[in-house]
């Protein structure tokens, strides 16, 4: 059984407050410079749109599309996608 999307991305915001309350708190670091085009890709995945979805709505592959990603994750520091959101979200890096 797979988990909702909404459940994954509570589940990567209850995570980031824990981390706060022990005092590793993400909030005095200095967040990493996303492009335009990163920062674009996380925003349509917090709206919900897969990769194939993204990819057509910004008239390039999927390919591209995960590649961007992926460097948004590695600048991140996270290891999925939505904590990807949850963080970008949480730096002030996008806006829902």
């Amino acid at each position: 059984l797979a988990m909702p999307s909404w459940l994954k991305f509570a589940a990567a915001s209850m995570h980031q407050r824990m981390l706060e309350l022990r005092g590793l708190t993400t909030k005095d670091i200095e967040p990493p410079d996303l492009t335009d085009r990163e920062r674009e890709i996380l925003v349509w995945a917090c709206r919900g749109k897969t990769g194939n979805e993204t990819a057509e709505i910004l008239k390039i592959s999927d390919r591209t599309v995960e590649f961007h990603f992926q460097n948004a994750m590695r600048k991140l520091r996270v290891h999925n996608k939505f904590h990807a959101i949850a963080i970008a979200i949480h730096m002030g890096l996008i806006v829902p």
